[in-house]
C-alpha cells in the first residue's frame, strides 16, 4: 500500500509541475500596454513603428473613433466642441500624451525614438473621455519614457 501511494504522490507532483510552466508560459499581454521589453525585442526606431508592429489595432480603433463624425467633426445633432483634438480635415483624431503631457496627434508618435520608452498604454475613445474630458473622442495612447 506505501509503494502505491508514493507512487501516485510522485505522479500528482509531476502533473502540478507541468501544469504550473504551462500557466506561466500562458502569461497574456495586456492588449492595451506596450512595454519597454516589447518594443526592444520588436527592433524598431520609433514609438509608431512600435505602435505599428505590436498594437496597430490602436491605430484602427482610433481612426473607427473618428469615422463616427462627419467632415466637420460631428455626430449628427451634435454641437461642435471647439476644443476636441482634431485634424486638419476636421475629423476626431487620436491623441499622444507623454509624461502626462499632450504632444498632439498620431504623427507625433514619429518622433519619439524606441529606446526611450519605458511604457505606452491605449485608451479608447470612451476612457479617454472619461479621464480626459470630451475633445479626446477619437482616444488616446499614454507614454512614460525611461528617466
Amino acid at each position: 500500500m506505501t509503494y502505491r501511494t508514493l507512487v501516485l504522490a510522485m505522479f500528482a507532483l509531476v502533473a502540478f509541475t507541468v501544469s504550473g510552466e504551462a500557466q506561466s508560459k500562458k502569461i497574456k499581454k495586456d492588449r492595451k500596454v506596450i512595454t519597454a521589453e516589447e518594443v526592444t525585442e520588436a527592433n524598431v526606431s520609433t514609438a509608431y513603428e512600435a505602435v505599428q508592429k505590436l498594437r496597430s489595432d490602436w491605430l484602427r480603433q482610433g481612426q473607427r473613433q473618428m469615422t463616427i463624425y462627419g467632415r466637420t467633426g460631428r455626430a449628427s445633432g451634435e454641437v461642435q466642441d471647439p476644443n476636441r483634438t482634431m485634424d486638419a480635415a476636421g475629423s476626431v483624431t487620436l491623441a499622444v500624451f507623454v509624461d502626462g503631457t499632450e504632444l498632439g496627434g498620431p504623427e507625433e508618435l514619429q518622433r519619439i525614438p524606441s529606446n526611450r520608452i519605458e511604457e505606452m498604454r491605449f485608451l479608447s475613445g470612451s476612457d479617454a473621455q472619461q479621464q480626459y474630458g470630451a475633445r479626446y473622442a477619437g482616444g488616446l495612447i499614454q507614454i512614460k519614457l525611461k528617466t
